[in-house]
């Protein structure tokens, strides 16, 4: 009987770890939700999925099942200038991976370099892809444990919302091609604001900050000072 294993988690037959994977990978080309689709609910594997702690409750994928997919992805060493970052702001289990499949078509979906699940402490980077967009993933990460601040967060979106221009997919005119969705002008570059959702609008903006924050870009002073209070908060817990 053939089985397969991934660090710290429960044997899988190589059957029931194929239809986890189906799961999960239906789960990232939908983009929202951890519940299986109805059409899989009563697949015979679904019940050892349980039992093992891959699926919980009214049938949503378990952060286990998100570690055992993403532990077949290369494991890839982030930028001398990105693990300086992460130092300074004493972050660590993170787990930078090369993006491939599933996660690759996603990320150009988007047009896109990279892609972060911020609960799983995992980031997907494309080949190639410049520092901006490895402090950008990183930036996701760090929202994590900041947006519970709601006046910190409050003050950024007016200030950065104030000081960039944002426009539609439909306005803008000089990027042919661009994704449908929302985008903020800095540096004379359209960066996404929705492209994970509406939901993640917030999200969005803290890492684009935090990008051009780190890569040098000047920030009008109001938004400079938001955005070194926050950073100072995150160093500071």
């Amino acid at each position: 009987m053939s089985t397969s294993r991934s660090a710290g988690l429960p044997p899988l037959e190589a059957s029931v770890r194929s239809f986890l994977f189906l799961l999960v990978e239906d789960r990232i080309e939908r983009g929202d939700g951890d519940e299986i689709l109805p059409r899989w609910k009563n697949h015979r594997d679904v019940s050892v999925l349980r039992s093992l702690g891959y699926i919980e409750g009214t049938d949503r994928l378990t952060d286990k099942a998100f570690a055992a997919f993403f532990s077949t992805f290369d494991t890839i060493t982030c930028p001398d200038e990105i693990q300086r970052c992460m130092d300074e702001l004493r972050i660590t289990g993170i787990q930078w991976r090369r993006a491939k499949g599933v996660i690759l078509q996603r990320i150009r979906h988007g047009h896109g370099h990279g892609m972060t699940f911020p609960l799983a402490m995992t980031i997907f980077v494309r080949d190639g892809a410049a520092l901006p967009t490895w402090y950008h993933e990183l930036g996701h990460v760090t929202f994590q444990s900041i947006k519970e601040d709601r006046g910190s967060i409050a003050r950024l979106l007016a200030s950065a919302m104030a000081s960039f221009p944002v426009k539609s997919s439909s306005e803008i005119k000089d990027a042919p091609g661009i994704a449908e969705g929302s985008y903020m002008l800095i540096d004379g570059r359209y960066l996404g604001l929705d492209h994970s959702g509406m939901d993640a609008v917030e999200d969005e903006i803290w890492a684009v900050v935090f990008e051009r924050y780190h890569c040098g870009s000047p920030l009008p002073q109001n938004l400079l000072r938001i955005v070194e209070d926050i950073i100072g908060s995150i160093t500071a817990r």
